[in-house]
């Protein structure tokens, strides 16, 4: 491609509308499923006890006492839960990471004008006629938004 092409396709980026730019990337929760499952975990967690039985010795070496002890444990139906764990982890804030990932209206509105503009560049002379231009690839795109 030409330097004049190329001043031409750098110019045209340069018309963006800021406000599209600006909308690029948004923020999204890293894992909002995971935090939904423990979220909903912690709630319907309940205290309950079950019996379980021992076998004691008493004074005479062939008799032997079985004896119920309560053992206090957070379950969800029939699972057992470690509650402090689950509370653990929602108290880490690693389950409220975000992180950026591009907008797809935004970016298609952004296509959509650079089109607009190759289409006029292209009638007034300033770029070759050519029946479609190449998309612009990742690196391109970063261009634009970091400037």
């Amino acid at each position: 491609m030409k330097k004049k092409h190329l001043k031409e396709i750098e110019r045209i980026n340069k018309l963006i509308p800021k406000e599209l730019l600006d909308e690029v990337t948004m923020k999204v929760l890293a894992s909002p499923i995971a935090k939904e499952i423990v979220v909903k975990t912690l709630e319907d967690a309940e205290l309950s006890y079950i019996l379980t039985y021992t076998k004691v010795k008493w004074w005479n070496p062939f008799t032997w006492i079985v004896k119920p002890i309560r053992k206090w444990q957070w379950r969800i139906g029939d699972i057992e839960i470690d509650k402090a764990k689950y509370q653990a982890m929602l108290d880490s804030g690693e389950l409220d990471r975000t992180v950026e990932v591009v907008n797809p209206e935004t970016e298609k509105k952004i296509s959509e004008f650079l089109d607009v503009e190759f289409n006029k560049s292209r009638k007034l002379g300033y770029l070759p006629k050519v029946q479609r231009m190449p998309k612009l690839k990742t690196k391109s795109k970063k261009l634009y938004v970091s400037k």
